[in-house]
């Protein structure tokens, strides 16, 4: 992919100066999180990486789950039909549990007019979303975000394609589970594949209208799963 590619060049253009690589290697060997790609790291070192990543976008959790509910008079205000729907998800997670797959596509069209579509999202609350996303949160930030959803979303249909979640193998499921947001750290292979089936069953009716959606599943699916809360208290 360009992103480790891009990681990885420095490494490899400063090896090939004469009596570098005896300078590099080493380096590379002692920082391989900060100088490497996963291509070259242990297993060990994969979770380890995983959950230290995870846990920092996970510090961004509260504040993405706040601008949400900052947008919510914004919702009553302009006679929303789906409002009290929506106001009732949000009022689970406020109280730690979190809606079924089935409720979140229940108020998909909140995510597809203002203020919850993606062109509607004020500059805090994009910023909060590239941190909980892992991308960086300068300039094109929108586009940015929109590109890291429909990666996201091929990927899932991808999956349903190859047979589902429960085809997957443990370490595919644990990455899967990591990239999307969750903790896996302990946890069984029938917890993450009913975590991830919920998570497909959303993903697959995304389309170009409720990209936000997919944006905020991690919030609506994970903010309070015990997996996550172990990580970052």
């Amino acid at each position: 992919m360009p992103r480790d590619m891009k990681k990885v060049a420095p490494v490899l253009l400063i090896s090939a100066l004469p009596f570098a690589n005896y300078v590099i290697f080493p380096l590379a060997y002692m920082y391989p999180r900060t100088l490497l790609t996963s291509h070259f790291w242990s297993v060990q070192q994969k979770v380890d990486f995983a959950q230290i990543d995870l846990r920092n976008r996970l510090l961004y959790n509260r504040r993405v789950f706040r601008c949400m509910q900052s947008k919510l008079d914004a919702l009553k205000k302009s006679h929303d039909p789906a409002y009290e729907k929506f106001s009732y998800i949000l009022g689970l997670l406020g109280s730690g549990l979190h809606p079924t797959s089935e409720e979140i596509l229940d108020v998909k069209e909140v995510f597809q007019r203002p203020p919850f579509h993606l062109n509607s999202l004020s500059s805090s609350h994009l910023k909060y979303l590239c941190r909980l996303h892992d991308i960086h949160a300068g300039l094109l930030r929108r586009f940015r975000l929109s590109e890291r959803a429909y990666v996201v979303h091929h990927m899932d249909m991808a999956i349903k394609r190859e047979g589902g979640v429960h085809n997957m193998p443990i370490e595919s499921l644990k990455h899967a589970c990591y990239l999307r947001g969750l903790n896996a750290h302990n946890m069984s292979a029938e917890s993450m594949i009913d975590w991830l089936q919920e998570w497909v069953k959303v993903s697959l009716v995304v389309d170009e209208d409720c990209i936000s959606m997919l944006l905020h599943l991690p919030i609506l699916l994970t903010y309070n799963h015990t997996s996550n809360w172990i990580l970052i208290h």
